[in-house]
């Protein structure tokens, strides 16, 4: 991306920012909200086990946690900058605004531990069985001269373990993917039906338009992508595939070359994450 672009995206999410922080606090919430559902915001949604760790390992290049009990249980906001500092960072951004720093070893770790204090907080003392903390906001900063100007969301994934949790990840996602300045990133394995992916209901009754496919796992074997076909048909908007066990762009483009069965498919399906980071950014200009 050109340079002189980088910086006027990089302007535009500092302004962002900035109009965020101005909020916290504001008496007026009905006035809050209404400026709040109009700034852009891009928001990575899917159901667990569909791969969204690994994509968004690959947009900003850092390990969140992928065990079915480290996953998301917060909101968490990546904000990656293009900077000439390194920076890496996990707040826990309290309901009350105040914050936490966690240092720890890994990013993953740091997660797991403000994931951890969050759900021991008062603030969910007479939830019983509370496996979320939607109260609390986790911002993991990401700064080098490599990264792109981005900032994504990353919402629990849907999941079928019982009707509350999944009544509670519906009302927590559809907080954010109903909002008119909200892009979806709409992670889907191309191993499984569409139509029968879990949360997919639910977001063709929530998501009316600004929303973009992810399709994962397409390096799996042939018989098993039968479902990519039907899935396109069924899709409206714009596709990306992303290989989320390569180690970087060119690992993944050269994974990509060799699948020479997504070649048919080319006119449909943006193959690669450097391609999907690249779009993120330019829908911010």
């Amino acid at each position: 991306m050109d340079s002189r672009i980088g910086l006027s995206v990089k302007s535009k999410l500092d302004t962002i920012d900035e109009i965020k922080r101005l909020m916290i606090g504001m008496n007026d919430s009905n006035f809050k909200d209404e400026i709040e559902k109009e700034l852009p915001q891009f928001v990575v949604v899917g159901a667990q086990s569909s791969g969204k760790s690994s994509v968004l390992k690959m947009i900003s290049g850092i390990d969140l946690p992928t065990a079915s009990k480290l996953c998301t249980r917060i909101p968490c906001i990546i904000k990656m900058r293009r900077s000439d500092k390194n920076i890496l960072k996990v707040i826990l951004k309290n309901p009350d605004n105040t914050e936490k720093v966690f240092n720890e070893k890994t990013v993953a770790c740091a997660i797991k531990k403000a994931q951890e204090h969050a759900l021991q907080s008062k603030y969910y003392n007479n939830i019983s069985n509370n496996d979320f903390a939607d109260q609390h906001i986790i911002e993991i900063s990401v700064f080098g001269k490599d990264k792109a100007n981005i900032s994504l969301i990353d919402l629990p994934g849907f999941t079928s373990i019982s009707t509350e949790k999944c009544n509670k990840i519906e009302e927590l996602v559809k907080k954010y993917i109903t909002q008119p300045g909200t892009l979806v990133l709409h992670v889907v394995k191309a191993n499984q039906d569409y139509n029968s992916i879990l949360g997919n209901n639910f977001m063709k009754d929530n998501v009316l338009n600004n929303i973009v496919t992810v399709i994962t796992h397409c390096d799996e074997e042939i018989e098993s992508l039968k479902h990519i076909p039907n899935t396109l048909e069924t899709i409206n908007g714009d596709i990306f595939a992303v290989l989320g066990n390569s180690s970087n762009d060119k690992s993944e483009e050269f994974k990509f070359n060799k699948l020479t069965y997504l070649n048919k498919f080319s006119s449909s399906i943006q193959l690669g994450t450097k391609k999907l980071r690249d779009y993120i950014e330019d829908r911010i200009e």
